[in-house]
């Protein structure tokens, strides 16, 4: 069976999740290499530290060409890093000749094998597989759908075939032509392109297993079982392994407590399906900062940008100003009165 092929990006103040990524690969399977492109020289010296021929690390200088560097200084750091998601698949297919490779989100964490999400690719023999956000359809998260897209970039498979070069040329293009973090309800990133993908070129696979792609915005719509690691539908009753949880959204109060901006989802989720998925990923991020200090000296601790406990006449005053909707105005007071206060989680 030949080796998932998988790459991401990120610097030094997302090492910590970058490394937490790469071990939950390695605990879960051997057969990767994952090609890590370092956005500045802390996080390219000290990937390169580890010796694992798993991990292949990629510096800026040597990914960096014409194309990108034309756009950089007209991009906020966060378009750019977003413009450069489809280039980092584009470099690895042509200077790594590799049959594949799925880009991943550094903020991710595997609990199974994705080896399920690949074989799902080969078995309907397509080019490309992209995730669904995975939004409920209520009138709610309509706003979701129409600001940040039907597909999400997390886990987005192109084959190194002419249909698949063709389709990742397109998305490339597109996003160095605009790749904007402004909400227009047209584009955002490089994520509403994936929509036109689907709609322009064949093969191209929506992966059904949604245990691939449980994130803050799905979580609510499951049930979370313990002892196989897997995560039932709530409204089919299905059953899907738990391949990989994406951790968005987590912002540090103290070096003790951090709010996961979870709860004011519409649907409810299980404190246990919280606590099991978010305080041993923290305590993982925490290990690994201490280990970032105790070997390179590199504190991020420093870097954090910490925010205070949420105030309440704040939430109030923007659901005044922007919320047009009195029932979903009224149900977002109710969440943020009732489940606001489990979004600040501690895990020492």
């Amino acid at each position: 069976m030949e080796k998932m092929v998988f790459c991401t990006l990120f610097d030094s103040v997302y090492l910590d999740k970058g490394l937490v990524l790469f071990n939950s690969l390695c605990n879960v399977c051997d057969d990767f290499v994952i090609y890590v492109f370092a956005f500045d020289d802390d996080c390219f010296d000290i990937l390169s530290c580890i010796s694992d021929n798993r991990l292949v690390a990629i510096s800026l200088n040597d990914f960096e060409g014409p194309e990108l560097l034309a756009v950089k200084e007209n991009r906020t750091e966060r378009e750019y890093l977003w413009t450069c998601s489809s280039m980092s698949i584009k470099y690895v297919l042509d200077h790594y000749n590799e049959n594949y490779c799925v880009y991943i989100d550094a903020d991710m964490y595997f609990y199974q094998n994705p080896r399920i999400l690949i074989q799902e690719i080969e078995l309907c023999n397509a080019d490309i597989g992209i995730m669904r956000h995975g939004f409920s359809n209520i009138k709610e998260y309509k706003r979701y759908l129409d600001n940040s897209g039907e597909f999400c970039v997390e886990f987005n498979y192109f084959k190194n075939s002419k249909n698949g070069r063709v389709a990742l040329e397109w998305w490339c293009n597109k996003c160095l032509e605009y790749c904007s973090e402004i909400v227009d309800g047209n584009f955002f990133g490089d994520q509403k392109y994936l929509e036109e993908l689907v709609k322009n070129f064949e093969g191209v696979h929506v992966f059904e297993n949604r245990g691939g792609g449980v994130a803050p915005w799905n979580m609510g719509q499951f049930n979370y079982n313990v002892a196989e690691n897997s995560i039932v539908e709530k409204k089919t009753h299905r059953v899907y392994p738990l391949v990989f949880f994406h951790f968005q959204q987590i912002r540090y109060i103290s070096k003790e407590e951090a709010n996961i901006n979870l709860n004011m989802y519409p649907y409810r989720v299980k404190e246990r399906f919280r606590n099991e998925l978010y305080i041993r990923y923290l305590r993982e991020i925490n290990t690994i900062r201490d280990w970032l200090i105790q070997n390179y000296d590199l504190n991020l601790w420093d870097e954090t940008d910490y925010v205070d406990r949420d105030s309440f006449a704040c939430f109030l005053l923007n659901l005044i100003k922007y919320e047009r909707d009195v029932i979903i105005a009224l149900r977002q007071i109710t969440r943020w009165i009732f489940r606001k206060k489990l979004d600040y989680v501690s895990w020492k």
